[in-house]
């Protein structure tokens, strides 16, 4: 008996100290591990400018998650996202972030107590100091307008209220941002008499080398971009125009 109740304290004790070892893997060490195999990328310049984009966090929501667990889900989705971030950005020591949208998962149906609070997580989670330029671009998710879904004044304006940044951006009289909006086939272009005398950046959620048509056409005769970032298909592409060649 005495031996078995050894054999079972030693069983319990193992379990624990496995559990513990996992515990501290998955919510600590693994971030190190992920952070050593980012490639630092050099500039040979003194005046560089970093850029950080961020694209489809997708906060998880209230309607589509009403299990029992979900406040764990929520809460353990919303620390995997700070923690990430907070890496990111002491990796890149970006001067710039861009959000290329889907900022929230249920931005577009949410009720406005909803809205609020999931902004606030937001700005919780994804909280910078003031010297550090953001730019939020809206996604389908944020405001509407995936398969022909209704994008309302009231959700643009919201989301527009909640994320201020404006249509153009300039950062130091070099880049000049263009948000490009595909789900209302939307830009603004205020100021293009002095468009060639920056690097111009177009930014979106959707992506526009791919079945833009006449919006695409629109943004290269009009923006002229030298780039163009876009986010929604959670996977990284380069392509080149006008062939739309995959790199």
């Amino acid at each position: 008996m005495a031996s078995l109740r050894l054999m079972n304290r030693l069983i319990t004790r193992g379990f624990l100290s496995l559990s513990l070892l996992l515990v501290i893997f998955n919510e600590f060490i693994v971030y190190y591990i992920s952070q050593s195999s980012w490639q630092q990328i050099y500039c040979k310049y003194d005046n560089c400018t970093r850029i950080l984009f961020v694209a489809d966090p997708q906060l998880i929501g209230n309607s589509y998650e009403k299990g029992f667990w979900s406040p764990i889900s929520r809460y353990d989705a919303d620390r995997y996202l700070r923690k990430t971030f907070e890496r990111s950005i002491d990796f890149t020591q970006p001067h710039i972030i861009c959000f290329l949208g889907d900022l929230l998962d249920e931005g577009s149906i949410a009720t406005q107590p909803d809205f609020d609070n999931y902004v606030k997580r937001f700005n919780r989670i994804y909280n910078t100091n003031s010297n550090i330029k953001r730019i939020h671009v809206p996604g389908d998710n944020d405001i509407g307008g995936e398969d022909g879904e209704y994008i309302s004044n009231s959700n643009v304006r919201r989301f527009e209220e909640s994320f201020q940044s404006e249509d153009l951006f300039d950062y130091e009289n070099m880049l000049r941002f263009f948000k490009i909006n595909r789900m209302m086939l939307d830009f603004s272009n205020p100021d293009r008499e002095h468009n060639a005398q920056r690097l111009r950046v177009g930014v979106s959620h959707a992506p526009i080398l791919i079945g833009g048509g006449p919006l695409l056409r629109s943004v290269l005769s009009e923006l002229d971009p030298h780039v163009i970032f876009s986010g929604h298909w959670h996977e990284s592409r380069i392509f080149i125009h006008p062939s739309t060649h995959v790199v």
